[in-house]
């Protein structure tokens, strides 16, 4: 079973923006001081403001709600990868709203959304 998938376009977009939340989120409750590899977040943050055209991301889902992500980044002035893994929270709390279908969790994007929606 092939469980990699490769974002679109329009949906390394979402996923940039998903990133970006989440690097700011770091920056300000200053956890980028306990990571053990710091400037790994400084090319998360790269990967939230370049073109998108310039990056392939391709996630893998691990188990559930956990995702491998890899991001290459490729062009004339400069190439790099990275990879993370992603614990999916918005995900989960989905499946603890179950029953509120109006709870605004529901209306968040995920990085869930993005590798259901992808072909393989």
């Amino acid at each position: 079973m092939n469980n990699k998938k490769i974002l679109k376009t329009e949906q390394k977009k979402i996923f940039q923006d998903i990133t970006k939340i989440l690097v700011e989120y770091d920056e300000r409750k200053n956890r980028i001081e306990n990571y053990s590899n710091p400037e790994l977040h400084y090319i998360r943050k790269a990967v939230t403001v370049t073109d998108p055209d310039l990056i392939r991301v391709e996630l893998t889902e691990t188990s559930a709600f956990t995702y491998r992500i890899v991001v290459a980044y490729s062009s004339e002035m400069a190439h790099f990868m990275t990879e993370w893994v992603h614990e999916d929270g918005i995900a989960q709390e989905r499946v603890t709203h179950l029953s509120d279908p109006d709870h605004p969790v529901h209306a968040i994007a995920c990085i869930t959304d993005l590798y259901k929606a992808c072909k393989a």
